[in-house]
């Protein structure tokens, strides 16, 4: 029975602590997010916290939520790498699950999307399992999230619903399609 108080105890213990560094990646200070973020990555590294089945049920999903509201806001862009290895060393621990539970979760509960929108950026964000290739599929996942919440929140009021039928949808990817060949055109121009 003591034994079950003492574990009781620091399971308590580390549930505050984690929740402290959720709080602190709330918070404009780029410094003290720099520093809290290293410090997560120190404890993971030294402790696997990662793998703990108390931050998989319990941290894991808020711990990823904060973070990739960070990059879609561009709150702390100068620490995007950081967060992205990050994310990713979280992701590492269960693949299978933060693709088929925690990505679908965090789209449906993601502002600005439609169905459609949400389908997209479910289906385009590939399932690599190597650093440089998640990293790059999570820029991407992000830049065409920030995309559509732009361009929806750019249209009249009403007309984001005629995108849902399939010739809107076929419509709306025909505009995605012209607008990067634009945007690479552009690029390439300028």
């Amino acid at each position: 029975m003591y034994l079950k108080l003492i574990h009781y105890s620091l399971f308590c213990d580390l549930a505050l602590l984690l929740d402290a560094f959720g709080q602190s990646f709330l918070q404009p200070d780029i410094s003290v997010f720099r520093q809290n973020l290293e410090s997560l990555e120190n404890l993971n590294a030294k402790l696997k916290l990662y793998h703990k089945k108390i931050f998989q049920d319990m941290m894991l999903s808020p711990f990823l939520n904060v973070l990739l509201q960070v990059l879609l806001h561009k709150s702390h862009d100068l620490l995007q790498e950081d967060i992205c290895v990050t994310v990713y060393n979280m992701a590492a621990v269960n693949f299978e699950g933060f693709y088929a539970t925690f990505l679908p979760q965090f789209l449906a509960s993601s502002e600005g999307l439609d169905a459609n929108q949400r389908t997209i950026l479910e289906c385009n964000f590939k399932h690599d399992q190597d650093l440089p290739s998640f990293s790059s599929t999570l820029h991407r996942f992000i830049t065409d999230m920030r995309y559509y919440r732009l361009c929806n929140s750019a249209l009249p009021e009403g007309s984001a619903q005629a995108m849902t039928t399939s010739h809107g949808l076929e419509q709306w990817n025909q505009i995605v399609t012209n607008s990067a060949i634009y945007k690479q055109y552009w690029l390439q121009m300028g």
